[in-house]
């Protein structure tokens, strides 16, 4: 039988050891965000189209939540009247030609009347269920300066548990994205205003 010290002794070393796996995850979900900002920032360099972009975001979203199912949208084009999408899952039937975004989301992240009202966006009052039988929802759309991208929807099917910590991750990663996606515009109204002067 261990002494108390003993005992203590093996808390502390499950303690840290713990602590390091964490630490490790931490580091290996911070390294797959950096890879897939710094793929899109390529990309982006290149001229790529909306369905490389697609591509890129959906790779980082399929390496940070293997388990779960994602839908991911891009608005088309400056007038945003269009939905470049990809995703995973058994989704509902037409979800993924809005926007679907919860009117809290678009209160903090200072979207425009303008964009609330195009008929592409759909307000809800609490994340929706976009998949078939699904247990939990995290929804981040991409926005950066108060400009909407685009959103990435993740859900648990049975048996997938996703987090707080999940959705600190999903939100590091569509900040990411957002500011990725609002610098390719900025260089294409640029290039636009170059060739007209």
């Amino acid at each position: 039988m261990k002494t108390d010290d003993e005992l203590l002794y093996d808390s502390i070393i499950e303690e840290a050891n713990q602590r390091l796996l964490n630490a490790l995850t931490q580091l290996k979900e911070a390294r797959q965000i950096h890879k897939a900002f710094m793929a899109l920032g390529k990309e982006l360099s290149s001229g790529a189209d909306r369905n490389v972009l697609l591509g890129i975001i959906c790779e980082a979203v399929e390496s940070l939540f293997p388990k779960a199912y994602y839908l991911v949208q891009l608005l088309e084009g400056s007038d945003a009247r269009s939905v470049a999408w990809r995703f995973k899952g058994p989704l509902h039937t037409g979800v993924h030609t809005r926007i679907h975004l919860t009117k809290s989301s678009a209160k903090k992240t200072g979207i425009t009347a303008d964009q609330i009202g195009a008929s592409i966006i759909k307000l809800h009052e609490e994340v929706p269920h976009l998949f078939h039988e699904t247990q939990h929802a995290i929804h981040v759309p991409l926005v950066s300066e108060r400009q909407l991208f685009g959103a990435i929807q993740v859900e648990a099917p049975e048996g997938v548990g996703l987090g707080d910590d999940d959705e600190m991750l999903l939100i590091s990663l569509a900040n990411q994205m957002a500011l990725a996606l609002r610098n390719q515009r900025l260089l294409e109204e640029t290039r636009y205003l170059k060739e007209y002067m």
